[in-house]
């Protein structure tokens, strides 16, 4: 994770808990999965911090559809954890 402060998910304390709770308490059973989230961001790398402190093998795809705020992401994650891949529906005219 970036020295940075860590933003705020968008979605209450509450609701990021259980997430949490439930995302590790289903990695503890030994195999592993694939999580996908729309909209990568705050919530990305809280749920990721807690993945890797837990050790949880995980698949894990954000999907982000803002090009700038991608970048942003990608910049939270400095130590490469994030597979870096873009691309755009002009791509497919």
């Amino acid at each position: 994770m970036s020295a940075q402060q860590k933003g705020t998910p968008g979605m209450s304390a509450t609701a990021s808990r259980y997430i949490i709770q439930k995302l590790v308490e289903r990695g503890k059973l030994g195999k592993e999965y694939f999580i996908v989230e729309y909209g990568a961001g705050y919530s990305t790398e809280v749920f990721l911090d807690q993945l890797i402190k837990e050790h949880v093998h995980a698949t894990y795809v954000a999907v982000e559809r803002d090009p700038w705020w991608y970048k942003e992401v990608l910049k939270m994650f400095p130590g490469g954890i994030l597979a870096k891949h873009q691309w755009s529906f002009s791509d497919y005219k």
